[in-house]
């Protein structure tokens, strides 16, 4: 029983607390449920890439536009790769996938070998070519 001397701050009315696993595993979200709130961090998303010695590095795809380039306001900066424009080419999240656009570069933007000229969709394991790097595309 709740007197004046023994009353409940507000800060007991919430719930305890909860990890970040607990968290995650309330969201359950599957790609057929068009009704469903959609969340990019749920997915690995990014570029990978692996070094001549073998490292792998993982860019990790975190706003609606990615920006690649050799400026430094770009989210992937290649500043080492003199065929790399400052501003060089974009991953752009459309709906449920991803589009790759080259920005004007001089020396182009691949797509699993290709030079594209105009906004491509993106997929998983696609291979993108920036300057003299190759990346892969992770989506899952």
């Amino acid at each position: 029983m709740a007197g004046p001397g023994n009353q409940r701050l507000p800060s007991d009315d919430k719930p305890d607390d909860i990890g970040i696993e607990d968290m995650e595993s309330s969201f359950d979200v599957r790609a057929d449920d068009a009704s469903a709130p959609t969340r990019m961090d749920m997915r690995q998303v990014g570029l990978e890439e692996t070094g001549v010695n073998g490292d792998v590095a993982f860019h990790r795809i975190v706003t609606v536009q990615f920006k690649i380039g050799r400026h430094p306001d770009n989210n992937l900066v290649l500043g080492d790769d003199a065929k790399v424009s400052r501003h060089h080419a974009t991953i752009t999240m459309q709906g449920a996938g991803f589009e790759l656009r080259d920005e004007g570069s001089a020396n182009g933007t691949r797509l699993n070998g290709a030079r594209i000229a105009a906004p491509q969709p993106i997929r998983d394991g696609d291979k993108l070519g920036i300057g003299a790097r190759e990346f892969t595309f992770v989506c899952r």
